[in-house]
């Protein structure tokens, strides 16, 4: 037995106190993994955030965020649609703001990195994140810590997935007066057009770019809205 090999079979086991549990799932996100041994991972990954994501225990928070981000990097493209799960509201709540916030991040990245060819469907994922768009692109929410970040990233994951949603999110940003989040999503789509022209040739994203050259070339619009507590949690 390897060394992955066992930390998987620790990982997996009902046996082992939760404590050294979300030890594991964070260590996890820093260690390379064959595809064979990530395939035996990954629902344990999955099966992590859905039973924690809720908990109000940083400890549970940190692993959770960790859980992600292994998870849907680690995803085959043609499975990304499948993280559409993670966004999905419970029979009481909507998932937490950190939730929200790692899977919007870690689908505009995986996105970024890999463009498909043609229009790329993910109906399912695209619905939750316009869910999202469409609830924090207003100037009283986007101020307030996280939702800023979490609108950006869902807008650009929106554009990307080149859904029919993206046309009434680019309709709700033009009537913003918060420049500073117009500014910033702009900027955002203008580095992601030049990480993925680094990286693929035109023809294969022409799609994905006229979404973001949408974004790219928004106009400045007039606000009184200060710059908030946005952070660095925006990519």
């Amino acid at each position: 037995m390897s060394e992955n090999d066992d930390f998987i079979a620790r990982l997996c086991s009902a046996e082992v106190p939760h404590s050294q549990r979300r030890r594991h799932i964070i260590e996890a996100e820093a260690t390379q993994f064959t595809e064979e041994e990530i395939a035996t991972l990954r629902p344990t990954l999955r099966d992590f955030v859905v039973e924690f994501r809720d908990s109000a225990d940083r400890m549970d928070q940190t692993a959770v965020a960790s859980a992600i981000r292994k998870y849907v990097a680690t995803l085959p493209l043609d499975e990304l649609p499948s993280a559409a799960f993670l966004l999905e509201a419970g029979e009481r709540s909507s998932p937490p703001i950190g939730v929200e916030l790692e899977v919007a991040k870690m689908v505009v990245r995986k996105l970024t990195a890999n463009v498909a060819e043609g229009q790329y469907r993910a109906p399912e994922l695209a619905d939750r994140l316009f869910e999202i768009a469409d609830t924090y692109l207003s100037d009283r929410l986007l101020s307030r810590e996280k939702h800023g970040a979490i609108a950006l990233n869902a807008v650009l994951g929106l554009a990307l997935l080149q859904s029919d949603h993206f046309a009434e999110c680019l309709h709700e940003i033009q009537s913003l007066r918060s420049r500073w989040f117009i500014d910033h999503l702009a900027l955002r789509a203008r580095e992601i057009m030049a990480e993925i022209s680094s990286q693929f040739p035109e023809p294969r994203i022409a799609g994905q770019f006229a979404n973001l050259s949408q974004i790219a070339a928004l106009p400045n619009i007039p606000s009184h809205e200060g710059v908030p507590n946005a952070g660095s949690t925006a990519r």
